[in-house]
């Protein structure tokens, strides 16, 4: 798992025995979370992959702390560059309670450079990404693949 925002903040994400708190700060222009294939590294050509063609959706369950809040969700290959514009799912008008989030692949694919067979080899599995300079806190568990 890998945590960065625009100012290099890296601290912001704690275990809480079985979930993920993300208390993302204040003053940043983006914030993320990303699950990867291996350890994280910007070094694309040692990047490793999983195959998930075979199934149909990316689930995961959220929850807000105060209600109200929004993350983006995504997915990355290796290759993507670290820009921001893959295609992402809005998870909006979080509740304090948890929530089985069920992301269609489907919408997670934009034309020619974010096609279906990008998901035969994802490095970043999840990525949970925040809006900028809107500070909340959202935590996260569960996150896997369904047929």
């Amino acid at each position: 798992m890998g945590v960065n925002t625009s100012g290099g903040l890296t601290n912001w994400v704690t275990d809480e025995h079985g979930d993920m708190n993300c208390a993302y700060p204040s003053g940043q222009q983006w914030g993320a979370v990303f699950l990867t294939v291996g350890t994280p590294t910007s070094d694309t050509s040692s990047r490793k992959t999983i195959d998930v063609s075979a199934y149909s959706y990316l689930a995961l369950d959220l929850k807000g702390a105060s209600g109200g809040e929004r993350v983006s969700i995504g997915v990355k290959t290796e290759a993507d560059p670290d820009n921001g514009l893959e295609p992402k799912y809005v998870a909006s008008n979080l509740t304090t309670s948890w929530q089985t989030i069920k992301i269609p692949l489907t919408s997670l694919v934009s034309g020619p450079n974010y096609p279906m067979s990008r998901f035969s080899h994802l490095y970043v599995v999840c990525e949970l990404v925040f809006d900028p300079d809107l500070p909340e806190t959202v935590f996260f568990r569960n996150v896997e693949f369904l047929k």
